[in-house]
């Protein structure tokens, strides 16, 4: 997942189609056997047009092309958006991520 401010750093940095006005972004990536991930492909879209989504994108990308970004190239593009703008890696449960989300943005709507 990339929270709105990460995905535009991302996207003005690569133009890999992220949609910029969008406060954030589930990448999900399925990798194995064609049959078996074409049938995990149904499942994840059923259950992620389920939750209600604003919108949603479905591609399929061979592994060469993967939207994934190294991590070592986010770290270079933040120092575009400020020179302390800090990102922490952590663990959110599924249930918890859209309140986090929300307490993350009064807090940096705070902060300005």
């Amino acid at each position: 997942m990339l929270d709105g401010v990460m995905l535009r750093m991302v996207e003005e940095a690569t133009h890999a189609g992220y949609p910029m006005d969008a406060a954030a972004v589930l990448l999900i990536e399925l990798e194995g056997i064609r049959e078996v991930v074409e049938t995990q492909v149904e499942q994840v879209r059923a259950a992620c047009l389920s939750s209600g989504p604003s919108s949603s994108a479905w591609r399929a990308r061979p592994r060469s092309a993967t939207c994934w970004e190294r991590p070592q190239e986010r770290v270079r593009r933040r120092g575009r958006v400020s020179p302390s703008y800090y990102v922490q890696d952590g663990v959110v449960p599924r249930t918890r991520i859209a309140a986090t989300l929300q307490f993350i943005a009064r807090v940096a709507a705070s902060t300005v």
